[in-house]
């Protein structure tokens, strides 16, 4: 049980459909990104870079909504009565190939979108020392993003494996830095209001 009283088979449920809520909001925000990209536009005259990157990130947000209803799929329908532990457990698992691929998915987007959005404040100074420290912190994100990875492709199930307890401290170590990695863009951006 969760410090809240949740079960993690109950949030991991929740999640899902919340997941799934803002997922059909991204459809919209990307069709309308699209729409926004071509709408009487010439194909040479599209802003290709910015287009592929909304693709990018439509097409990794579609893998990971994909890969967690399987992973609930299999916690509570095909290994519900056989895994040991019952749903709950399968869900602590982070040995699960379900869990590594839902792990990198995630990863690519925060890198892809922390990426973007330093371009952004690059564009938008004009100097490439305004995003040294920024992206020095994207890359701290993309090493503790691939340790996490690296932590939970060579974990077990046995709740005494290294490796799973310390991809906890490597996954802290992620959202850390990328919520520093978009407080300091949020700040260059607020920055740079002031100057104009």
């Amino acid at each position: 049980m969760a410090a809240s009283g949740i079960s993690l088979d109950a949030g991991t449920l929740m999640s899902t459909v919340l997941e799934g809520i803002l997922y059909g909001f991204s459809i919209l925000l990307f069709m309308g990104t699209i729409w926004s990209l071509t709408y009487k536009q010439r194909i040479q005259d599209v802003n290709r870079p910015i287009a592929v990157v909304a693709i990018l990130l439509w097409m990794l947000s579609t893998a990971h909504i994909i890969v967690n209803i399987i992973r609930v799929e299999y916690a509570f329908v095909k290994y519900r009565s056989t895994y040991p532990g019952g749903p709950a457990a399968f869900f602590a698992d982070v040995s699960q190939q379900t869990y590594v691929l839902k792990h990198a998915l995630y990863v690519l987007q925060t890198l892809l979108a922390d990426g973007v959005v330093i371009y952004r404040c690059y564009v938008v100074w004009k100097s490439v020392w305004i995003v040294i420290l920024p992206s020095m912190l994207w890359c701290s994100v993309a090493v503790t993003g691939v340790i996490g990875l690296y932590c939970a492709s060579q974990s077990t199930n046995y709740s005494g494996d290294i490796y799973a307890q310390v991809l906890a401290n490597w996954v802290t170590a992620f959202f850390a830095l990328t919520i520093a990695t978009n407080l300091l863009q949020f700040r260059i951006a607020c920055l740079s209001h002031l100057v104009d």
